[in-house]
C-alpha cells in the first residue's frame, strides 16, 4: 500500500507541476507576454534569401531592446490561405503585423481585416516622406493608409557581359528599347548559346502587364472590369509569341531561365533583384539594369511591394511595440538588401552604400513603377488571364481565342461579384 501512495502521491505532483505550466503558458498568451517582454506575433510570407534575411532582422530588433520580443512565422507556401483561414475563424489567431502584398492589400482593407497605420500613433520615421512616393502610395487604400512599405521588387534584366563582348557589343551597355534588345538578343544568338529566355511562369506577369502600362493601357478599367482582350493586349502577347516563334532569340523547349543563365547559355533574361544572390559567387560576369522602355505612351514597369499591414485585432497594449518593430525596420532595412531586395526607405536606398550595390537599378525605376489596380480577388482575376497567355506561347491557342476566352471568363467572375442585391 505504502508504494502504491507514493507512486499515487508522485503522479499528483507532477500533474500540479503540468498544471502549474499550463496556468503560467495560458496567462502569458492572455497577458501576450513572454520572458517577461510584451510579445509581437509577426507573419511574413518569405523564403530562400528573403527568409534568411528577415531572420536576422528579427533578431536584431530582438537584441536592440528589452522590452519587446517578436515571435515571427515564416510561411513559404499557401501564406495567403492560412491567413483567409484565420480571418474565417473569427479572426481568432490573427498577428500582430504581418507581410502583405500590395496586390492583396485591397482586399483584406476593402473587407475590414485591417486596421490603419494611423493607429499606432504618432511616428518620425513611419511617414510619406521617408519612403519612395510610388512605395508608399501602394500601401493606400481609398485614401487610407494601412501599409508601410518595406521594398519594392518588379523585373529587371540581368546580362551576360563575356556573352555581350563575344557578339561585338558593349559589355557594359544593356539595352535600353525594344529595337537595342532585339538587335542585342540576335547578336547574342550564337552557336549553343541564345540571347534571351522567354520566361512563361509567374515572372511574366510582371512582364506581360509592363508592355501593357507602357502602351499607355491596363489589364483594367476604370471601374474595375476586366480589359484582358484589347489591342494593346494583343500586341503585346503577339510580341512575347514572336520573341520565341519568329526572332528565334529564345530556346522554344526550354524555358528556365535562370538555369540557362547560370551555365552560361543565355545573354538576357528577365528576373527579379530577389534573384541576384544565386548569381553572387558563381564566374559569371553578369549585371543588373532596369527593365527596358519597349513602347513610348507610358513611363512603366509593373511591380510588388511587401507592405507591413496591421489586423484590427491589435490590442492597444501591443502598439507601441509594433511602431517601434516597424521604425527599427525603416531605420536598418539596409540589410534587407542583402536578400537582393531594394528597400523603399530614401534614407537606405539614396545612401552611398545602397547605390554600390546591383539592386540599384531596380530603385532607379521606383518613379516608373506601376501597381496593379486595386481590385478585389485581382489575383483569381489574372490567374483566368496566365492560363490563356500560357497556351498562347506554348502554341496551343491562337491569340484571338485565348485572350477572348481570357475575358469572357474573368467578366463571368465580375458579374458575379457585383450583381444587384
Amino acid at each position: 500500500m505504502n508504494a502504491k501512495v507514493k507512486v499515487i502521491k508522485i503522479l499528483l505532483l507532477c500533474a500540479s507541476i503540468c498544471a502549474f505550466f499550463m496556468m503560467s503558458a495560458c496567462s502569458n498568451k492572455s497577458t501576450g507576454k513572454q520572458n517577461g517582454k510584451i510579445k509581437i506575433t509577426y507573419w511574413a510570407s518569405m523564403g530562400g534569401a528573403d527568409s534568411e534575411t528577415m531572420q536576422k532582422m528579427v533578431y536584431a530588433f530582438n537584441t536592440s531592446q528589452d522590452k519587446y520580443v517578436l515571435d515571427a512565422q515564416f510561411i513559404t507556401s499557401d501564406y495567403y490561405k492560412k491567413v483567409d483561414l484565420t480571418i474565417a475563424n473569427n479572426m481568432k489567431g490573427m498577428p500582430d503585423v504581418m507581410i502583405c502584398h500590395s496586390d492583396r492589400l485591397a482586399t483584406y482593407a476593402g473587407r475590414d481585416i485591417l486596421a490603419p497605420i494611423s493607429e499606432l500613433g504618432q511616428s518620425k520615421l513611419l511617414v510619406k516622406d521617408a519612403y519612395s512616393s510610388t512605395a508608399w502610395k501602394a500601401g493606400n487604400y481609398k485614401g487610407v493608409q494601412y501599409g508601410i512599405p518595406l521594398d519594392i521588387h518588379g523585373p529587371v534584366l540581368y546580362w551576360n557581359k563575356d556573352l555581350f563582348k563575344n557578339a561585338g557589343l558593349n559589355p557594359n551597355r544593356p539595352p535600353k528599347t525594344m529595337r537595342e534588345f532585339l538587335e542585342f538578343a540576335q547578336k547574342t544568338t550564337r552557336g549553343k548559346s541564345y540571347g534571351f529566355v522567354m520566361n512563361t511562369d509567374f515572372i511574366n506577369e510582371f512582364i506581360l502587364e509592363s508592355l501593357v502600362e507602357q502602351e499607355g493601357s491596363s489589364f483594367f478599367k476604370e471601374n474595375g472590369r476586366p480589359n484582358f482582350n484589347s489591342k494593346e493586349m494583343k500586341r503585346a502577347v503577339q510580341f512575347e509569341f514572336d520573341l520565341i516563334h519568329k526572332y528565334n532569340i529564345t530556346p522554344k523547349k526550354d524555358y528556365d531561365e535562370v538555369g540557362n543563365f547560370l551555365r552560361g547559355n543565355v545573354a538576357m533574361i528577365f528576373n527579379g533583384p530577389w534573384t541576384s544572390p544565386t548569381f553572387r559567387d558563381t564566374k559569371l560576369h553578369w549585371g543588373m539594369a532596369e527593365f527596358p522602355q519597349f513602347y513610348d505612351k507610358k513611363q512603366a514597369v509593373t511591380s510588388k511591394s511587401h507592405q507591413f499591414v496591421i489586423p484590427k485585432t491589435l490590442q492597444k497594449s501591443k502598439r507601441e511595440g509594433v511602431k517601434a518593430f516597424l521604425e527599427f525596420m525603416n531605420k536598418n532595412s539596409m540589410d534587407w538588401a542583402d536578400s537582393g531586395q531594394a528597400p523603399a526607405s530614401k534614407k537606405v536606398y539614396e545612401s552611398p552604400e545602397f547605390q554600390k550595390k546591383p539592386q540599384v537599378a531596380m530603385a532607379n525605376q521606383f518613379d516608373r513603377a506601376v501597381f496593379t489596380p486595386q481590385i478585389d480577388s485581382v489575383s483569381l482575376y489574372t490567374q483566368m488571364l496566365y492560363a490563356q497567355v500560357t497556351d498562347i506561347l506554348y502554341g496551343r491557342k491562337s491569340i484571338d481565342k485565348a485572350l477572348a476566352r481570357a475575358q469572357k471568363d474573368a467578366m463571368g467572375m465580375y458579374k458575379a461579384e457585383h450583381v444587384k442585391k
